[in-house]
């Protein structure tokens, strides 16, 4: 049985700009005391990241979707090495391409919501949270 506490994923934004003004989220996931970082595919501009929450600055409805896909982009990430004893390069590959193609079926609010179980605790949470913005 694996222990939560082996698994650490943390989310970051990377200093180097992939366009004017517009940060890449990576993620340090930490499986086994083995480090591993990968870019997860959202790139924003960084007075929007707020590195003590480690997180989107929600203001509005695109930035409530981008919190939500790196809480998915999380769950995709965790259930992809819940039960590995190790993570190799290939894993994080495999990885990087789940959130992807995840992330182009996830076009609207109600597509992130319904990414969780109706009534899931993470649901809830996620149409309280649009229901504030809108």
């Amino acid at each position: 049985k694996k222990l939560l506490d082996m698994i650490t994923i943390t989310p970051y934004l990377k200093k180097t700009p992939v366009e004017k003004n517009n940060y890449p989220v990576f993620f340090r996931l930490i499986h086994e005391r083995k480090a591993h970082s990968f870019q997860i595919g959202i790139n924003i501009p960084e007075n929007t990241w707020d590195d003590k929450q480690k997180n989107i600055r929600v203001s509005d409805v695109e930035s409530w979707m981008q919190q939500a896909l790196i809480k998915v982009a999380e769950n995709i990430t965790y259930d992809s090495v819940k039960n590995k004893d190790a993570v190799n390069s290939d894993d994080i590959q495999e990885i990087v391409e789940k959130i992807k193609n995840t992330f182009k079926t996830l076009k609207n609010p109600l597509d992130i919501i319904k990414f969780y179980p109706k009534g899931s605790v993470e649901s809830i949470r996620l149409e309280e949270s649009l229901n504030k913005i809108q």
